[in-house]
């Protein structure tokens, strides 16, 4: 990983339809600078311009509601699978370590 301020703005520039001739010259600055970097600049420049042409797909009017929904059921299904793990174990093991308790200290006081 290089400390040059530059390179983790590369992608985010391609990301952008104006870039100003500022950063133009600074990026093909950069990139005379790093020449192994050309290939992955090529790469990100080809898919963003692959990404435009793609038509926007209309989304449903309660998308927003639905993803929610969906979040809070998974967050559910996961307390509900940690609580299961804990009530599994505890069930399982309790009567055991209890019994071995007592077993214990009525030995001891023997």
């Amino acid at each position: 990983m290089t400390d040059d301020p530059l390179d983790p703005l590369l992608p985010e520039l391609t990301w952008r339809q104006d870039i100003s001739p500022e950063e133009q010259a600074r990026l093909r600055a950069w990139l005379a600078a790093h020449p192994e970097a050309q290939a992955d600049w090529e790469a990100e420049a080809s898919l963003n311009e692959a990404l435009d042409r793609l038509p926007d797909v209309p989304v449903a009017t309660n998308f927003t509601a639905r993803v929610l929904q969906t979040v809070e059921r998974e967050t559910q299904r996961q307390e509900r699978g940690r609580a299961s793990i804990w009530r599994r174990w505890g069930w399982r093991w309790l009567p055991k370590a209890a019994v071995a308790a007592l077993v214990l200290g009525g030995g001891f006081r023997l």
